[in-house]
């Protein structure tokens, strides 16, 4: 039986107990047209890190503006953000792991 990955999606919270993340890194997404990549951004990923079990993770938010630039991050003390409704959904599943896909509508820097 093959089922839709769609139908496992899940929110961000069940997974972690804090809506609390370090900002690791920041990355532009940019578009691909027929499998070319463009000059067009799309989205920005963030590279976080859980305050409470130091999982990294990765998670795609389709703003294209990032809350701070690369530079910034770097020369700034710990940088700590919030999701709004982040989803995960898987897109591989072997040998009972799962890859997936962290999506969020928003991301904002919080104390």
């Amino acid at each position: 039986m093959t089922l839709e990955s769609k139908m496992f999606t899940i929110d961000l919270m069940q997974i972690f107990s804090t809506n609390k993340f370090a900002l690791l890194d920041v990355n532009p997404i940019q578009e691909y047209v027929n499998g070319q990549r463009t000059d067009k951004v799309i989205g920005t990923r963030y590279s976080l890190a859980d305050a409470e079990t130091f999982k990294n993770f990765d998670v795609k938010v389709s703003n294209p503006i990032p809350i701070v630039n690369k530079k910034t991050l770097e020369n700034s003390p710990r940088i700590w953000v919030s999701l709004g409704n982040a989803k995960v959904m898987p897109y591989s599943m072997k040998y009972g792991k799962c890859e997936c896909t962290i999506t969020a509508e928003s991301i904002k820097i919080v104390k």
